[in-house]
């Protein structure tokens, strides 16, 4: 089934990697000095750490074509962009060029899968 595998569905994979090992460090350091900063940083913190989570499961469920990973990989993505979308809106962005990248990368990887969720069906 692995041939199945398009080249974007590999760049979702690979794409999935960073961003989970990223959303893992930015929601560990948040849940950490949330008790300073307040009760919002300790919710983006843990929903971070759920997301970073989900992410590097998706890039392995992706890159082997594992039935779930379709569904998860538009719920995990899905739940990136608009967790983005609302941290610009509500908080603003410190580095806002670099947040716009972030979340545009994420609903290329939401859409490409979107796209191709019949990959993953058996």
């Amino acid at each position: 089934m692995v041939e199945d595998r398009t080249s974007a569905l590999t760049a979702v994979s690979v794409l999935a990697l960073p961003l989970g090992l990223w959303s893992l460090f930015i929601g560990g350091i948040l849940s950490l000095i949330g008790g300073f900063a307040g009760m919002g940083a300790v919710i983006q913190g843990v929903v971070a750490l759920i997301v970073g989570a989900g992410f590097i499961a998706v890039a392995y469920g992706v890159f082997a074509l594992e039935p779930w990973a379709g569904s998860l990989g538009i719920a995990v993505f899905g739940l990136d962009v608009a967790r983005r979308v609302l941290t610009i809106i509500i908080d603003g962005a410190t580095f806002m060029a670099l947040s716009i990248l972030f979340t545009l990368l994420s609903a290329a990887g939401l859409a490409i899968l979107v796209l191709n969720k019949d990959r993953f069906e058996n």
